[in-house]
């Protein structure tokens, strides 16, 4: 337990760095390389994910689960190779694609080459190991050198438009450094007597069953954007890109929370009984519906202030698409309760899957029809929708577990209580000052406060249990 503990405090810090930084470099970078380049890097960015989303396939998750099985360093070493044979494969095929595409279909051709590079990082990408052994401080450590080295490296060498290729450098080679570090530790602990050229054969179907959803969720958020810069240019898609960012990274910490639940899920589902399973996904969906109206009502009143801070008046297009995104963040909150700490828990992976290929199914022909007359707003709709597909099919697959009308009476609760403490913000901000820093400053204190303040006016369960528990640990 001290453990998992330990692996679990490191993930989070590791959670905050991939927050805090791009903090530092977005303001920066927004106003060195312009809309533009902004734009034509978040192109080269999504594009190349697209091949290393299927070169990784879903080993990522599925190695970590193999290793974490294995009860010798002998029986480590013969899952290692095996997995690591297939993503070898994989990665040889995609990169050979990759170079067809940037040859017959890019008119970037340089410049993708170098954010190929990225692609050799994942083919040596051996975290999965390592995440499997749980020692994440290993991991966070290396990741933490990284990032910091990367972000001194680009306020160095970054200092107009035209460096837009430095940035990749810096990005794609500091990544390949962070890749090699991993392996010294590797060789050290890999039994090269256990290479067996014929055992990876048994990995390969539960690899590609598992890699199902992630594909279809990759299509319909990246190939959605990757169509966006096509059909409506770089510019748009530098709005959106903006926009992504934000909310990944939020989202990335937030929900961070889904690394604890997730076993503690699928040991519920053998041990606990109906009731008391039902009142542990409850409690889960209270917690998403508190953070998530908070931070809807936040961005939502402080879009405009925030945009102008990090990445100046020529981004200020992102605002809208902030505002309208930010409800991605209870949609995935309420997909992961539902796809990831019921369905994938039981190993329903088919049934989360099949929810996947629905929202793809619907969200690509939306996003091409929307963005002819929407641009990158056409997009945010897509990608939102496509959501609300997923989390309805989840619902329909899930409902037996779920106590729904707590469930119904706790959203509204909490919407309620977001929507009236924006109505009142939102009447006080008149006699705000327009200085964006204080501005969004003040909003933000303002709607923290009454939205806790009416919370506790009411007396909610949750928030009540976790004052509770403060107090506990206290004494």
């Amino acid at each position: 337990m001290a453990k998992l503990w330990e692996n679990i405090k490191y993930v989070l810090i590791n959670q905050v760095l991939v927050v805090v930084l791009p903090l530092l470099t977005s303001p920066y970078l927004a106003r060195v390389l312009g809309i533009e380049g902004i734009g034509l890097n978040a192109s080269l960015n999504i594009n190349v994910a697209l091949f290393m989303t299927i070169s990784l396939l879903s080993i990522p998750i599925y190695g970590v689960r193999e290793i974490s099985k294995c009860k010798s360093e002998e029986e480590r070493s013969e899952v290692f190779f095996s997995i690591y044979k297939i993503q070898l494969i994989m990665h040889l095929i995609i990169f050979v694609s990759f170079l067809l595409f940037i040859t017959f279909f890019s008119e970037h051709f340089y410049l993708f080459l170098l954010q190929g590079i990225a692609l050799i990082s994942a083919l040596l990408n051996v975290n999965w190991f390592f995440n499997g052994k749980m020692e994440a401080k290993r991991i966070a450590m290396r990741n933490t050198g990284i990032r910091v080295v990367s972000v001194l490296l680009i306020f160095s060498f970054v200092h107009q438009p035209q460096h837009l290729y430095r940035l990749i450098l810096i990005n794609v080679l500091t990544s390949l450094m962070g890749e090699l570090i991993m392996w010294i530790p590797l060789i050290k602990e890999l039994d090269f007597n256990k290479v067996n050229t014929q055992s990876y054969k048994k990995h390969i179907y539960p690899i590609f069953i598992s890699f199902l959803p992630f594909l279809f969720i990759n299509i319909y958020t990246k190939l959605n954007a990757s169509i966006l810069g096509f059909r409506a240019g770089d510019i748009e898609l530098g709005f959106y890109s903006q926009a992504n960012n934000i909310i990944q990274m939020i989202l990335g910490f937030v929900f961070s929370v889904n690394i604890v639940l997730l076993p503690k899920m699928a040991k519920s589902f053998s041990e606990d009984s109906e009731e008391v399973l039902r009142s542990k996904i409850t409690k889960n969906f209270q917690l998403v519906f508190l953070i998530s109206f908070l931070i809807i009502l936040v961005f939502n009143l402080t879009s405009k202030s925030f945009v102008l801070i990090m990445f100046g008046e020529e981004f200020l297009p992102t605002s809208l698409l902030l505002r309208v995104f930010t409800f991605k963040i209870l949609l995935m909150g309420l997909s992961n309760i539902m796809g990831k700490q019921i369905l994938i828990a039981k190993g329903n992976e088919m049934k989360f899957a099949f929810s996947a290929f629905c929202g793809m199914f619907v969200s690509l022909p939306l996003n091409i029809f929307l963005i002819s007359y929407m641009g990158a707003m056409g997009t945010v709709i897509a990608v939102l929708t496509a959501e609300i597909v997923v989390v309805t099919i989840q619902f329909f697959f899930t409902n037996s577990f779920l106590d729904k009308k707590r469930i119904l009476f706790d959203f509204f609760k909490y919407f309620s209580i977001a929507l009236t403490t924006f109505v009142i913000v939102l009447f006080l901000s008149y006699q705000i000052t327009d200085i964006p820093i204080i501005r969004l400053l003040i909003q933000s204190l303002l709607a923290g406060t009454f939205y806790l303040a009416f919370l506790l006016a009411i007396k909610d369960s949750f928030l009540m249990n976790i004052l509770m528990s403060l107090k506990v640990q206290k004494k």
